[in-house]
This record gives C-alpha cells, structure tokens and sequence, in this order.
C-alpha cells in the first residue's frame, strides 16, 4: 500500500449486500482504475472467473470480500455505509409508521 497523500482524490467502494447491509471502503484511486482492476479479477479472455473473493487495497489497509454475499457494488465519491438493517419491536413500529428500515452506524 503506497502513502496517502492530501492530494490524492479518494472514491468509497459501496457493497449492498443480500442481507440488507451496507459497507464502504475509501480508495485512493480514480473509479475508471477500480473498475478495471474489479474486471481483471473476475474475467479474463471474456469469459467469468470463479472467483468468489475479491481482495483490493483501501487506504487503511486490505479489504477481502466474500462475493457470494455482495447484491451490488458502486463506487462514488461518497461514503454510502456501513448501514445496517434494525430489528428491533421499537422501530419495526416506527418502519410502519414512517418506513425508517435503516441506521448508520457511528
């Protein structure tokens, strides 16, 4: 993993998972490069890979992602995660009443 510097331009790798959940990774790469690198890793020749985990770097260190549990992947330039889905008696009232299902964690 190469130094951060202030200049660089940082975009979020946004998971949605299957479950609901939401996760984020900052990467200090432009989204074209990420795309690329994502492709690489899972087709070759034009024909898909079987490869199931997808590893890359963030700023803070590896990230390695189980891709069977991933619905969808963005990158954006805004951090969307990590979100999980509530189960509580208290606010499934309060998703009836004003559809909240979400809260961001701190």
């Amino acid at each position: 993993m190469s130094k951060l510097n202030a200049s660089d331009k940082l975009c979020f790798v946004n998971f949605i998972f299957k479950n609901g959940c939401t996760d984020s990774v900052a990467v200090a790469e432009t989204s074209e490069n990420l795309w690329e690198e994502f492709l690489s890793k899972f087709c070759k020749d034009g024909k898909a890979l079987k490869n199931n985990i997808l590893t890359f770097n963030g700023i803070d260190g590896n990230a390695c992602v189980d891709m069977s549990t991933v619905a969808k992947i963005e990158i954006s330039d805004k951090d969307k995660g990590p979100l999980i889905l509530i189960n509580s008696q208290l606010n499934d009232e309060t998703d009836k009443k004003e559809r909240i299902r979400w809260k961001k964690l701190i």
